[in-house]
């Protein structure tokens, strides 16, 4: 709950101060459950392929998987 928080938080900085790049909106997508990088995964939009590889490296740096949930 607090690390969703911080990371909805973190986002929303990021904006405000105009650093938006597209791998980290798009890392903020999959940390919410909007996107992932799974293409296994059905449910949720795929992250474009152009920007997949870096966004699965973010996501394994912060703990998680290709859906954003952490990794057990």
């Amino acid at each position: 709950m607090v690390r969703r928080l911080v990371d909805i938080l973190t986002f929303v900085i990021y904006i405000w101060r105009g650093d938006m790049k597209m791998i980290d909106m798009y890392l903020a997508l999959v940390m919410n459950d909007m996107r992932t990088c799974d293409e296994n995964n059905k449910t949720l939009p795929l992250v474009p392929k152009k920007y997949r590889v870096k966004v699965m490296e973010c996501l394994t740096a912060l703990g998680l998987d290709a859906n954003g949930d952490p990794i057990a």
